[in-house]
C-alpha cells in the first residue's frame, strides 16, 4: 500500500520552502496605473483654468478640487511605493509627474513665458546672437555664460524656439536636478526610502520659483553637480589606522558617527573624469552667475575643511577661479559698481529686512501669501531640525549635510543681493534640509551604532498615512507659494504683442518707460535706453498727491530728458496695473488716475490700445 502523502498544491508548496508569490510586477502595474490617472485627472483640471480670473493669491483661487485629487492620489501611490522594494523607474516617473503637475502648471495654463525676467534672459540671448560683449550695459554681460551657451544655438534652434525653451523651461530643469540630488543623498545613507522621499521633498519645497529661464537655474544645477561628484568620488573612506578628522572625534563625544555607506570604489579613470567634470562644471558657474561660486567656494571650503573630502585642492581652484573672474572678466562692471557693492558688506540687519520684513506687505492677498511662504520654509527647518536630533540620537552623525545646510547661510551678511538673499540662502539649502526632514519624517531603518535588523512594520501604516498629508500639505503650499504673485507675474499674449509694437514705434535714440517692473519686454532692442517709473527716486515723493496731466507730463518729461531725448513711449499693461496694486506701491486708485492723467495732458497721445495695454507717445519739449 502507497503511504506516501499526496503532493502539495503549488501555492503550498512555495511557502513550505519559504518562498514567496512574487507580486512585484502588480505593484509596479499599480503604480504605473496609479501615475496615468493622476495625470489625467490632471490635465482635464488645468484645461478648464481661467489665467484671466486669478485673484491676489494666484492659482490657489482658480484651480478645481479634481486638480488637489490628482496631487493627492498621485502623492498616496508615491508614499506607498517608497515602502516597498518598488523600482528605481517607478519612484522616478512619480518625481517627473509632480514636477509636471507643479512646476509645469504656468507652462501648461499660459500662453507666453511668465515673469519679466525671463523676456530680458530672451532679449539678452537674442543680442549675443549678433553683437560682442558689451560689459558696460549690466552686470549680465560680465557673467555671460549662460547666455553665451544659448546665443551659440540659438541660429540653429530659432528665436522663436528660444521664447518657447523659455516657456518650458522650469519642468526641464527640475527634472535635471534629480539625477545630481539622487546621487547627493546616495552618499548620506544606504535608505533607499530616504533617497527618494528627501527628493520628493525638495521638489514640495523648491517655490523660491528660480527654475525658469535664467543663469541662477542652470547654476544650481551645477553646483548639484560639483557636490553630487565630490560626494560620490572623492569622499573620504574611514581608515581605522588613522586619526579621525576633528569634527569625528566631536560627534564620536555624543555617541553619533557618520553613517557608513556602501558605495563602490570607482577606478583611477573614473575619477579623473569625475574631477575633470567638477572642474569644468566650476568654471562654467564662475562665467554664469554672480552668487553661486561664492556659495559653491564656501560649500567645497566647508568640506575640505572638516575632511569630508580627499580633494583638497577643489577648495582652492574654486577660489582661484573666483578672484580671477572678478579681477579681468568682471573688472569693467566691478570699477563702476564697487562702492555699491561694499555699501551694505556686514550690515546683517539691513540684509535680512530687505530679505525679508520688506517683503511682507501690500494687498492682504499678497500679504497671506508671504506668510505661507514663511510657514513653508519654517516647516521645512523645524522637520529638518528634529530629523537631525533624531538620527544624531540614534548614532548617525550626517556631518556633510549639515555642512552644506548650513554654508548658503554664510552670505547673508555680504550682501542683500537685491533683497534676494535670504531666498538664494534657502534654495542652495533646500537639498539637505530636504534629506534631514526626510529623516524626521521616515523610521531609523540602520545605523553606525544601533543595528535593528529592519524597520518596524507596526507603525509602518500610520506613518505612512503622516507622510503623505504633511506631503500633501506641502504641494498646497508650494502651489501658493510659488504662484501667489502670478496675476502680476503671467502675461498675455496682448502684452507681448503691446511691446513689439512700441519696438515698431519707438527707435534706438527714444526712451521706453514702463510703470512698474512687470512688463515683457528687452525681448528685442537690449541696448535701448528703457526705464520703470517705479524705480524713479522722485516716484514716492509724486504719490503724495493725485496726479494730474501736468505732474505726469512733468515727471515722465524729466525722465526722459535724463538721457537727452526728446521722445519717450510709456507703456501700460495689466501686469504693470497688477504689481503696483499687489505690492502697494501707490495709494489705491492712484495709478489709474495716472493713466487717465496721461489721456488727458496734451504732452500725451495714446497711439496703441489692444485691451490689454496701451503705448502713449510723450514729446519732451512740452
Amino acid at each position: 500500500m502507497n503511504t506516501a502523502a499526496p503532493p502539495l498544491p503549488r501555492s503550498h508548496a512555495a511557502r513550505a520552502v519559504g518562498e514567496q508569490p512574487d507580486r512585484s510586477r502588480w505593484w509596479t502595474v499599480a503604480a504605473v496605473a496609479s501615475i496615468a490617472a493622476s495625470g489625467c485627472v490632471w490635465w482635464i483640471s488645468i484645461r478648464s483654468v481661467d489665467p484671466a480670473a486669478m485673484g491676489d493669491t494666484g492659482f490657489l483661487g482658480v484651480l478645481p478640487v479634481t486638480f488637489y485629487a490628482a496631487v493627492a492620489v498621485l502623492t498616496a501611490s508615491f508614499c506607498i511605493h517608497v515602502r516597498r522594494p518598488s523600482h528605481a523607474a517607478v519612484l522616478f516617473l512619480h518625481l517627473v509627474m509632480l514636477i509636471i503637475a507643479l512646476h509645469g502648471l504656468a507652462s501648461v495654463i499660459e500662453p507666453v513665458p511668465r515673469l519679466s525676467a525671463t523676456w530680458r534672459h530672451v532679449g539678452i540671448v537674442h543680442y549675443l546672437e549678433g553683437h560682442a560683449l558689451s560689459p558696460p550695459l549690466d552686470a549680465y554681460f560680465s557673467w555671460p555664460g549662460f547666455f553665451s551657451l544659448f546665443a551659440s544655438i540659438e541660429p540653429i534652434m530659432g528665436r522663436s524656439a528660444t521664447v518657447e525653451l523659455a516657456r518650458w523651461f522650469p519642468i526641464v530643469i527640475d527634472v535635471a536636478y534629480l539625477a545630481p540630488l539622487l546621487t547627493i543623498f546616495s552618499t548620506f545613507t544606504n535608505d533607499r526610502r530616504l533617497v527618494w522621499l528627501a527628493s520628493w521633498l525638495f521638489v514640495l519645497g523648491n517655490w523660491v520659483g528660480q527654475d525658469y529661464f535664467s543663469p541662477q537655474a542652470i547654476s544650481l544645477l551645477l553646483y548639484l553637480i560639483v557636490i553630487a561628484v565630490l560626494l560620490r568620488s572623492f569622499r573620504r573612506v574611514h581608515n581605522p589606522t588613522t586619526p579621525d578628522p576633528w569634527i569625528d572625534r566631536l560627534t564620536s563625544a555624543i555617541h553619533a558617527d557618520e553613517p557608513i555607506v556602501t558605495l563602490p570604489r570607482d577606478p583611477v579613470r573614473i575619477r579623473i573624469v569625475s574631477i575633470t567634470a567638477a572642474f569644468v562644471a566650476s568654471a562654467a558657474i564662475v562665467a554664469s552667475h554672480q552668487l553661486t561660486p561664492f556659495m559653491l567656494l564656501v560649500g567645497v571650503g566647508l568640506l575640505v575643511v572638516a575632511q569630508r573630502i580627499t580633494v583638497r585642492a577643489m577648495a582652492i581652484l574654486v577660489a582661484v577661479m573666483c578672484a580671477g573672474w572678478l579681477l579681468f572678466m568682471a573688472l569693467p562692471y566691478l570699477r563702476g559698481h564697487l562702492a555699491a557693492l561694499l555699501t551694505n558688506v556686514g550690515d546683517l540687519g539691513r540684509n535680512v529686512d530687505t530679505g525679508l520684513v520688506q517683503r511682507v506687505g501690500g494687498s492682504v492677498g499678497h500679504v497671506f501669501v508671504a506668510e505661507v511662504r514663511i510657514a513653508v520654509t519654517a516647516s521645512f527647518w523645524l522637520l529638518a531640525l528634529v530629523g537631525m536630533v533624531k538620527r544624531t540620537i540614534r548614532g548617525s552623525a550626517d556631518i556633510a549635510c549639515w555642512l552644506l545646510g548650513i554654508a548658503p547661510f554664510a552670505m547673508i551678511p555680504l550682501q542683500p543681493y537685491g533683497g534676494e538673499i535670504l531666498l538664494r540662502a534657502a534654495l542652495f539649502s533646500l537639498p539637505f534640509v530636504s534629506f534631514l526632514a526626510a529623516g524626521c519624517l521616515l523610521p531609523v531603518a540602520e545605523t553606525p551604532r544601533i543595528r535593528t535588523g529592519g524597520v518596524r512594520t507596526a507603525l509602518a501604516w500610520p506613518r505612512q498615512i503622516l507622510v503623505a498629508i504633511v506631503c500633501f500639505l506641502l504641494a498646497i503650499g508650494l502651489v501658493i507659494g510659488k504662484y501667489g504673485n502670478e496675476v502680476s507675474e503671467r502675461f498675455d499674449r496682448a502684452e507681448v504683442d503691446a511691446v513689439s509694437a512700441m519696438y515698431h514705434l519707438g527707435g534706438p535714440n527714444e526712451v521706453l518707460i514702463s510703470l512698474t517692473p512687470s512688463v515683457p519686454w528687452k525681448f528685442e532692442h537690449y541696448d535701448w535706453t528703457y526705464e520703470t517709473m517705479t524705480e524713479d527716486s522722485t516716484f514716492g515723493a509724486m504719490t503724495t498727491s493725485q496726479p494730474s496731466p501736468a505732474s505726469a507730463a512733468r515727471f515722465l518729461t524729466s525722465i526722459v530728458q535724463q538721457h537727452g531725448a526728446t521722445v519717450g513711449w510709456v507703456v501700460v499693461t495689466r501686469g504693470e496695473m497688477e504689481y503696483a496694486r499687489l505690492l502697494g506701491l501707490a495709494p489705491a486708485g492712484w495709478m489709474e488716475a495716472l493713466v487717465d492723467a496721461f489721456d488727458r495732458a496734451p504732452a500725451f497721445e495714446r497711439i496703441y490700445d489692444n485691451g490689454e495695454a496701451s503705448i502713449y507717445r510723450i514729446e519732451a519739449a512740452a
